[in-house]
């Protein structure tokens, strides 16, 4: 699964973190690789 611009800004929204336009790219990035490393976590 990965995550888009569109789903970062509404995740962003939700979590009340005002993001600029400018780091959206950044923090999509960044949450793509928290979520990869969470599907490698043992159960």
């Amino acid at each position: 699964m990965s995550l888009d611009l569109a789903t970062t800004r509404r995740i962003a929204k939700l979590a009340r973190i005002g993001l600029e336009d400018a780091e959206l790219e950044a923090t999509t990035q960044k949450l793509n690789s928290i979520l990869a490393g969470s599907i490698n976590l043992p159960k």
